[in-house]
Parts: C-alpha cells; sequence; structure tokens
C-alpha cells in the first residue's frame, strides 16, 4: 500500500485494509504499483547496459576488496600475510572457528603463540594472500588506494590503515 502514517508498515495485499478503502484509494494504488514497474524496466535496462560495460573492461589480476571476498576465499595450507605487532608477518591457514565460513585461521611463522588459533574474519585487510601481498609491495599506489576503500569501521573500530600501508612500504626497503 502506500505510506498511510501509523499504517505504513502493512504489507500490500493486508485484506483487512484494502476492503476498508474506496474506489478511488483502490486505484492510486493500482497507479503507484504501475508507476514502479515502469521505473523498474527502466532500471532494468539501465542495469543491463551497464553489465555490458563492466564485461567489455579488461582488467588485469588485482586483489579484491576484503567486502567482495567470498568465504572459501584462503583455502586451508595457503600462505596469507597478517598484520599484527606493527608488521605483517607470514603465515599459514590453518583449520579452525568457521574456516571456509566467513573466518579465517592461521598460524603465524615467528609467532608460536599462534599455534593457539589465532585468527580473524576474512573481510579484513588485515589478513591477505601471499600473492597479494606480493602484488602490493610492487604496487605501493595501488595498495594505498585499495586501503582507502576498506577504510571502514570492523566490529566497531577503525582499522589502522596507515600502520597497514606504512608496514609494507617498510618492507620493500629490506
Amino acid at each position: 500500500m502506500k505510506d498511510y502514517g501509523e499504517e505504513r508498515e502493512c504489507f500490500w495485499d493486508t485484506p483487512c485494509k484494502i476492503l476498508h478503502l474506496g474506489q478511488e484509494d483502490i486505484k492510486s494504488i493500482i497507479s503507484s504499483k504501475e508507476y514502479d514497474i515502469r521505473n523498474l524496466k527502466v532500471q532494468l535496462k539501465e542495469r543491463k547496459v551497464e553489465i555490458g560495460v563492466l564485461k567489455k573492461i579488461k582488467v588485469q589480476k588485482k586483489p579484491c576488496l576484503p567486502d567482495n571476498r567470498p568465504a572459501n576465499y584462503f583455502p586451508l595450507k595457503s600462505i596469507v600475510y597478517v598484520f599484527t605487532k606493527e608488521k605483517w608477518n607470514r603465515g599459514v591457514v590453518v583449520n579452525g572457528y568457521r574456516s571456509g565460513d566467513g573466518c579465517v585461521s592461521y598460524v603465524l611463522d615467528d609467532y608460536p603463540d599462534s599455534k593457539k588459533g589465532w585468527g580473524c574474519g576474512f573481510g579484513v585487510p588485515c589478513v591477505i594472500k601471499d600473492w597479494e601481498y606480493d602484488y602490493f609491495r610492487k604496487h605501493l599506489d595501488e595498495y594505498k588506494s585499495w586501503l582507502k576503500m576498506c577504510d571502514r569501521k570492523y566490529n566497531g573500530d577503525k582499522l589502522p590503515i596507515d600502520d597497514y600501508f606504512k608496514a609494507i612500504k617498510n618492507s620493500v626497503s629490506r
């Protein structure tokens, strides 16, 4: 239905309310729904054009944004780099809490304590695949742009993306 004040939370097919409307009210609702359909048809055509343009773009392999990672992005036994203790640390993905289902568990090479089961959500920029680490070390400007697109709150806190950048930049000079 349309926005009728306190009645706005009702579904369009709620019989008790529709039965109390007059002929002009019903015509108005029908007109509103037909308008929505026309707009949706226009939007559908626009989205098809946009998809066509996107499919034509030639792109090189680049790290995807953390929000776009599939749940199985970090396979078991794969090499990852994790930002902890003010630097990027190499590790390996292990079976753990919700592995392959929104979380990634890892053991870091230089941190024996991590064998107790460290991990995080897979959608944060503080854990990246080994090839992504290598790519970002070679393309610092790309990394800076990527981090800006990741700059938001995670679990209520802003991530130290400037520290991520400094640490990867410093790793290049080693």
